[in-house]
C-alpha cells in the first residue's frame, strides 16, 4: 500500500459517531425539513397563527410543555 496511487474501494464508507441505521434516520429528517423549509418564501414568511392561553385555564402549563406533580412543575413527556 506504501507506494499505491490511487485505492478504489467498491464498499460504502459511513463517518458519523452514530451507527449506521440512526444515521440514516438523521439524514431523512434532515432532507424532509429541507424540502419543507424550500417551500417557504423567504421574503414573507407565514407564521403560524397565535395562540391565546389564559392564566386561569385549567390546561395552560401544558401550552408550554409543563404538568404539575404532585404540587411541582415539571417538563411534560408524551
Amino acid at each position: 500500500m506504501a507506494g499505491a496511487r490511487d485505492i478504489v474501494l467498491r464498499q460504502p464508507i459511513v463517518i458519523c459517531p452514530m451507527d449506521q441505521q440512526a444515521c440514516r434516520d438523521e439524514m431523512d429528517a434532515i432532507e424532509e425539513a429541507a424540502k419543507a423549509a424550500s417551500q417557504v418564501d423567504p421574503n414573507n414568511p407565514v407564521l403560524p397563527d397565535r395562540t391565546i392561553i389564559l392564566a386561569h385555564e385549567r390546561e395552560a402549563i401544558r401550552h408550554l410543555g409543563l404538568c404539575e406533580v404532585g404540587g411541582v412543575k415539571k417538563m411534560l413527556i408524551e
